[in-house]
């Protein structure tokens, strides 16, 4: 093992003078003294990323990872840059830059924004955030890069050698559990220098993991990625029947790649992450289960990789791809709570292709864990049962079976006609203490809600449906379910069939009226101007086949789950990418009106061709195709 020499780090500003004490002890050998490299320096920024966890960027490049629970807080993982120590006289004297910022700020756009050439000269991101005139224009900083909702940016300069660190984060739910980190360490006259990124994980050794992840975890037809990660689980704090799971991962293509993380050096809890050609990117998270870590990296280097820019066709890293539509945002979805003998399941409907998968282990009734389940089974409407066993993933099992921990669903999907809709059920080997003092004792009693997780982090409102099935309580899907408001709404005819037909047939849909949305003028340049209706009455709502008719009257109110139903209107690009979100409110029913000015999610502006405005109404939907002209 390389060990380069303690360093002592001390910077001032101007002519107030700061310093700060900075003790890195030999590389892969720093024990304790890597959580004292910033004990006694007031922090940067501090990162919310959920769950009680909290990430603080120090003066002097170093990043700490912590939980804090009421007054109490636990140290999770530590980031440290060792500069090398000079012994000549005056190494002392330094300067320090920092700043905090977020994309879009004045100085600060990018990528596909108009603005993103601040100086217009035809070049943009040349005078980066550090204090300095980097393009000898006259002007400082006025023409950088701001990435993500928060960037913090800390450009430190000793003895002729400048670290520069920069940290995003977002607040998005796919991406909030992550920090990225972009640093370059280089001499007076721009050369790269060679030293090694420590990072240390608290009482928790590191494993080295090649998983498989879909960056978008919706798109299932997509070839999900191979990533090369370092892993690590420790018990929480806050609760130690549960694991906190840390994740890094090289934001390069050689480095992200299955089976190419062997340049990091690992020793039990520490890590050696090299400046390659003086440069160093990776992404740091923290999640609750190792499902949201491996959905979260995936998600980063998704960003890293950046999207190339609609009208300039030029690539942009950083930026943020657009979420895949769900329809599971809606708090009116229904789920099943059965109980069993020694035990209970969880039931919903599922159609694979456009619905987003949950975290096994993330459910929740009344703000209290149900814990994990023992199975899932997948029950297409058409086809025979899959059944997996499931357990929550542990330290031990991530080098021995870590691909088939990232995706429960692979098997149990991967089977013939995965493609049709049908139910997905969660079996609980025992009801815990949340299962028993919600189980249903009452048709009548007031519904619950089921707070649930999807693979790529988004948190769900599943209303609960107590209801027994027809028959007896041991009945399986798609043996007569009351699925009340599909089935009230969506029966057809049974030309002389004694049986009604399945009401969770996609056949037997029912369709949304598309006089619901309009929208003008359509083709439209700057702002098109959209109005859509909530429909009250089966006849307003919906429209038939001629071999359909409803099973309540036309001029009776239409049953929503939960009385006002929740509605959604967003734009969509012709890949099914979410383009931008309008409008998402529970209301009763009326009319309603939005806009759209041709932005996308970050307020730039599309390109101009076809979209579509998808209005979402529960479970139901009706789209219109929109031209956006330039």
């Amino acid at each position: 093992m390389n060990t380069p020499c303690q360093v002592i780090l001390a910077l001032s500003i101007g002519a107030g003078r700061w310093a700060a004490t900075v003790g890195l002890a030999a590389l892969l050998s720093i024990g304790p003294t890597v959580s004292a490299v910033s004990a006694r320096s007031v922090p940067v920024h501090d990162y919310d990323l959920g769950s009680g966890t909290h990430a603080q960027v120090f003066p002097d490049g170093s990043v700490r990872f912590r939980v804090v629970a009421e007054t109490e807080e636990t140290d999770l993982l530590w980031l440290a840059i060792p500069w090398p120590e000079d012994r000549r006289a005056g190494h002392r004297e330094a300067s320090l830059f920092t700043t905090v910022t977020t994309e879009g700020a004045e100085g600060g756009h990018r990528g596909f924004a108009r603005d993103a050439d601040d100086d217009n000269d035809g070049d943009v991101d040349e005078d980066r955030r550090d204090g300095r005139d980097n393009d000898g224009d006259g002007a400082v900083d006025e023409d950088f890069a701001a990435i993500s909702d928060d960037m913090t940016v800390v450009n430190a300069t000793r003895d002729g050698r400048t670290l520069h660190l920069e940290t995003y984060h977002w607040s998005y739910p796919h991406l909030q559990r992550v920090v990225m980190v972009n640093a370059t360490l280089t001499t007076g006259n721009g050369q790269p220098v060679a030293t090694n990124a420590i990072i240390e994980a608290v009482a928790s050794p590191w494993e080295r993991s090649d998983l498989i992840c879909r960056a978008r975890p919706l798109a299932r037809r997509e070839r999900p990625e191979e990533i090369s990660a370092l892993v690590c689980g420790r018990p929480d704090p806050i609760d130690p029947t549960r694991t906190i799971w840390l994740g890094v991962v090289l934001l390069d293509a050689a480095g992200a790649r299955s089976g190419r993380n062997s340049r990091v050096r690992r020793d039990d809890q520490q890590l050696a992450v090299p400046f390659l050609a003086g440069k160093m990117r990776l992404a740091i998270s923290v999640a609750p289960t190792f499902l949201q870590l491996t959905g979260s990296l995936a998600a980063a280097i998704a960003v890293h990789r950046g999207a190339a820019d609609p009208v300039t066709g030029h690539s942009v890293e950083w930026i943020v791809p657009p979420l895949p539509p769900t329809d599971q945002t809606s708090p009116n979805r229904a789920a099943y709570w059965i109980a069993e003998d020694g035990g209970a399941r969880l039931e919903f409907a599922l159609q694979p292709v456009t619905d987003q998968l949950f975290d096994p282990d993330l459910f929740e009734l009344g703000q209290q864990p149900l814990g994990s389940p023992t199975t899932i089974v997948w029950y297409p409407n058409e086809g025979s049962r899959v059944e997996i066993a499931w357990q929550p993933p542990t330290p031990e099992m991530i080098t021995s079976r870590p691909r088939q921990l990232c995706d429960p669903y692979a098997t149990v999907l991967s089977s013939a006609g995965s493609d049709e809709p049908g139910r997905l059920v969660f079996r609980y080997a025992a009801p815990t203490a949340a299962q028993n003092d919600r189980s249903a004792d009452s048709a009548d009693s007031d519904p619950q809600l089921i707070m649930a997780r999807t693979l790529d982090g988004r948190s769900v409102q599943l209303s609960l449906d107590r209801r027994s099935p027809r028959a007896d309580q041991s009945t399986e899907p798609g043996d007569g379910y009351d699925d009340s408001v599909d089935a009230a709404i969506s029966a057809t005819q049974s030309d002389g069939d004694d049986d009604p037909p399945d009401p969770r047939s996609v056949s037997n849909q029912p369709t949304l009226n598309p006089d619901l949305l309009e929208n003008y003028p359509n083709p439209f340049r700057d702002v098109t101007n959209i109005r859509f209706n909530v429909p009250r009455t089966v006849q307003e709502g919906f429209v038939w086949r001629p071999d359909q008719q409803p099973a309540l009257s036309p001029e009776s109110a239409i049953p929503y789950r939960s009385g006002y139903p929740m509605v959604t209107v967003s734009i969509y690009s012709l890949n099914g990418q979410e383009i931008a979100a309008l409008f998402a409110e529970q209301v009763a029913p009326g009319e309603y009106h939005a806009s759209w000015d041709g932005s996308d999610l970050h307020g730039r502006p599309v390109a101009a061709g076809t979209y579509f405005c998808k209005l979402q109404v529960e479970s139901w939907s009706v789209t219109k195709r929109l031209v956006f002209l330039r």
